[in-house]
């Protein structure tokens, strides 16, 4: 790492923008001070680089600097061509050294949007058919490569190429190396995800406290450093049970016989864990800029 004082890198995000053919990269900062500019080297599917960009050298006065690269030919990723680069991001100070550079990352080159009620990818309204759940239950985090590359190829033998990640031990957070595993073959497969993104499922209570409430900032945030780089990733989704019903909750009791000042399991508190849910997406909007 570099010495006390030079700046360093935290992460980068990836951004396409197949709609102004040009790749935004938002390096940002972990400490240091002084002057560094942000380059980026990408290498298609092959090793082969294939646009190689410098930003100019600026002051490390904020948390992160943005360069856009010209891209008028890029070779998009799609479910059916999912076609993968890696881009390698660095700092470096006005005379050319290099001050850090991140390990290269994958990425593909798409654009999902949404406009009215239709999803766009690469300016073209598709029309996502999935799986709502992984069908791995409780040996989720157990699986094989063989296994999941299996479950997408069923899934795409039927004509279907998204998933809503969940399952009962697939919650956000936990077990993140094998989350990596999964989102990795999906960007080879061509598969997209709507991404389980910790939120206030289990916090919604608390988040009164300034101290839980910054952590769980922090937690989306790293989070979203960690994953959102991956073509697979379609959007963020907090857990639906977090605003409604739980699963914990006998549905034979919401009829009105087991009131809450009985059976405090069922008070719900809707509007307390709206405002919870409204909270952490405000925070998702502030975080990733590809929610604004």
């Amino acid at each position: 790492r570099p010495a006390a004082g030079v700046p360093c890198l935290s992460h980068a995000a990836l951004r396409p923008r197949v709609s102004r053919k040009c790749l935004e990269v938002e390096a940002y900062y972990q400490s240091g001070e002084g002057k560094a500019a942000v380059q980026v080297e990408v290498a298609d599917a092959e090793g082969k680089v294939v646009k190689s960009e410098t930003g100019p050298a600026q002051e490390v006065a904020g948390a992160s600097a943005l360069l856009t690269v010209p891209w008028r030919d890029a070779h998009c990723w799609t479910p059916l061509d999912p076609y993968l680069h890696a881009a390698t991001v660095r700092i470096a100070a006005a005379d050319g050294q290099v001050l850090d550079e991140l390990y290269p990352e994958r990425f593909g080159f798409r654009e999902l949007t949404i406009r009215g009620g239709d999803f766009y990818l690469n300016g073209m309204r598709t029309h996502l058919k999935g799986q709502a759940a992984p069908p791995f239950g409780q040996v989720a985090f157990c699986a094989s490569e063989e296994y999941i590359r299996e479950w997408y190829r069923q899934l795409k033998e039927v004509g279907c190429f998204a998933v809503r990640e969940y399952s009962g031990r697939w919650a956000a957070g936990y077990q993140c190396v094998w989350r990596e595993k999964y989102y990795d073959i999906a960007d080879e497969m061509g598969i997209i995800i709507f991404s389980h993104v910790p939120a206030a499922e289990g916090l919604w209570t608390s988040l009164e406290d300034a101290r839980i409430k910054e952590g769980l900032r922090r937690r989306i945030a790293d989070y979203v450093a960690r994953y959102g780089n991956h073509a697979c990733c379609a959007m963020w989704f907090q857990h639906f049970n977090t605003g409604a019903y739980t699963g914990d909750i006998r549905p034979d009791w919401m009829d009105g016989s087991h009131p809450p000042d009985k059976h405090p399991e069922m008070r719900f508190d809707l509007p307390a864990r709206h405002a919870a849910m409204r909270w952490c997406e405000q925070q998702l909007r502030e975080i990733d800029r590809d929610c604004r």
